[in-house]
């Protein structure tokens, strides 16, 4: 599967959906630079089962316009077969929003490859390795096109255990799903952990980092643009 990180007009406001539909996921975000709201001063995710918002369910900050987007997003889902988890996160005004199970883990497939970049990048930043320009071209393949071999090529390199050590320093809690599994293929994660993730990219990265991942993924090739 492949991952589209689309650009929006509306500036702080990261919106995450993991949909879990006979063993596929596709996973749509936005990411945003500008917020002067902390992650760590954010409002706890609602966990609930789809249902539509009125005026008082749940108690959300989101403007009008697009509470009633949700509303929307909401009775689609009602009508939709598999289990679906969605995390929305409005950066600008701390407020928080989910449908299903957030936490529970399903397969991440290739919405790992935002955590392996942020990964070596970091190590790199850090002074703990030295991505040479294939390693950036990788890099580049697997946010462009969402290249699995350009993520083997990184994955198998770079360590899978050191990679799986660190995750967790970014916010993203992931676990292969059996005892055998070795690829970042096998991995799994929630919709809660994936919203952590992209907030690390946005408040924990330097700037750089963070420029360059947020450019990499609003300019993504067309057949990623799913949004």
């Amino acid at each position: 599967m492949k991952v589209f990180f689309a650009p929006r007009t509306v500036a702080a406001l990261l919106v995450l959906a993991v949909l879990s539909i006979s063993g596929s996921v596709v996973t749509w975000a936005t990411l945003s630079a500008a917020s002067d709201t902390s992650w760590h001063e954010r409002s706890p995710v609602t966990q609930r089962k789809t249902a539509p918002i009125t005026a008082d369910h749940p108690p959300v900050k989101f403007e009008p316009a697009f509470a009633a987007r949700v509303a929307n997003v909401e009775q689609y889902l009602l009508e939709r077969p598999g289990t679906v988890s969605i995390v929305i996160h409005d950066r600008f005004t701390g407020a928080r929003w989910g449908i299903g199970e957030v936490d529970d883990f399903m397969p991440t497939m290739s919405t790992v490859k935002l955590a392996i970049a942020v990964d070596l990048l970091t190590r790199e930043e850090a002074g703990e390795l030295t991505l040479s320009k294939t390693d950036y071209a990788n890099l580049h393949l697997m946010l462009h096109e969402s290249d699995n071999d350009a993520a083997d090529a990184l994955w198998n390199k770079y360590g899978a255990k050191e990679m799986l050590k660190n995750f967790p320093n970014y916010g993203f809690t992931a676990e292969f799903d059996s005892a055998t599994a070795t690829n970042w293929i096998d991995l799994t994660s929630s919709a809660h952990a994936l919203d952590d993730l992209m907030n690390y990219v946005l408040t924990g990265m330097s700037a750089p980092l963070r420029e360059y991942l947020v450019q990499e993924t609003r300019t993504v090739a067309p057949n990623q643009q799913w949004g």
